[in-house]
């Protein structure tokens, strides 16, 4: 592992080299294909794997609810990347095609990668998916919340305090609709701009570090 480096300069390292996954897998009810489990794993252990970084996902079950925990594993540091959750259907093929979906769902997103234009995941549900009206051309595409959480803990961990952490991500907001937005495409240059910005405090006096704190 090399020495000095963050989980999170890992991390946008390894996610700044990993490959698109191929839509192999074709829905042929919905008429759409989508990357497989097998595929997002491929693309997620060889980027990861460079930078030393393990995953795993848990498969757990609570009061007739399935959930899948991303972890991810740098040295002896664990990040979780959230959990999703869905009702467990009664029939055991279903549960199964839920578990296959859920997890290449909550993979792909922790990884930021788009696996799928469908909706396979009707293979697991007992009603037809509500249609969802077209994304205007002009709307931008939010960070995600994981996303916006990592800026936020990167700048806690160089001693940055939330104003400023705030307003170094507010230096990349747009506003649309009359609503601020942080777009997803400019997500690695306000981490580069928090990393700079951590750089300089380097040398300047340690002092505790307050409690994440996300918004």
């Amino acid at each position: 592992m090399e020495k000095n480096k963050s989980f999170y300069q890992a991390f946008l390292a390894a996610q700044a080299a990993i490959e698109q996954p191929k839509r192999t897998a074709e829905n042929p009810h919905f008429r759409s294909r989508y990357a497989p489990l097998d595929e997002v794993i491929r693309v997620a252990r060889a980027a990861l794997h460079r930078e030393n970084i393990a995953f795993s996902q848990n498969v757990e079950f609570e009061e007739g609810v399935i959930y899948i925990t991303t972890l991810f594993f740098y040295g002896e540091e664990v990040h979780q990347a959230g959990r999703i959750g869905m009702r467990c259907p009664e029939d055991p093929q279903k549960l199964g095609a839920l578990v296959t979906y859920l997890r290449r769902y909550a993979l792909a997103a922790a990884l930021g990668l788009a696996s799928e234009e469908d909706d396979d995941a009707n293979a697991a549900s007992t009603q037809a998916p509500a249609a969802k009206a077209p994304h205007p051309a002009s709307e931008t595409l939010p960070v995600t919340q994981q996303q916006l959480r990592m800026l936020y803990a990167r700048g806690y961990a160089a001693k940055l305090g939330k104003d400023e952490i705030k307003a170094i991500i507010d230096g990349f907001v747009v506003e649309e609709a009359g609503k601020k937005v942080l777009p997803r495409d400019r997500f690695d240059a306000c981490l580069a701009e928090i990393e700079a910005r951590a750089a300089e405090k380097q040398n300047e006096t340690e002092g505790g570090v307050d409690d994440y704190v996300f918004e």
